[in-house]
């Protein structure tokens, strides 16, 4: 298993938008660092995340939680969470969850 590397900056998407870029696996022992980081940005204002998920080659159902309970902060402040560039497998996941719309710019 490959562990999960984390980072974050502003995003082109607006004064509030951030982009959090991950790469290696997202599951039970790396879903606590990407949660502290959602929580970070979101205590500091954030309105847009923008999760750039290519790199990502693992998810499983606690990674898919941390997504979840960001999205859901930052809809109760009007904002939104975002995955691009979302790997084959991320997107295979989203879909089968019924998630992969949720996620996605309309």
């Amino acid at each position: 298993m490959e562990s999960l590397n984390v980072s974050s900056g502003p995003h082109d998407g607006g004064p509030m938008a951030f982009a959090v870029r991950l790469s290696g696996d997202l599951d039970a022992g790396s879903a606590g660092r990407l949660s502290a980081e959602f929580d970070r940005l979101v205590s500091a204002g954030a309105k847009v995340l923008v999760v750039d998920c290519s790199e990502v080659s693992f998810i499983d159902s606690s990674g898919l939680r941390v997504l979840v309970a960001a999205s859901k902060a930052l809809e109760a402040a009007d904002g939104q969470v975002f995955i691009e560039g979302m790997s084959a497998t991320v997107h295979r996941i989203l879909e089968i969850t019924g998630l992969l719309d949720h996620y996605t710019r309309r």
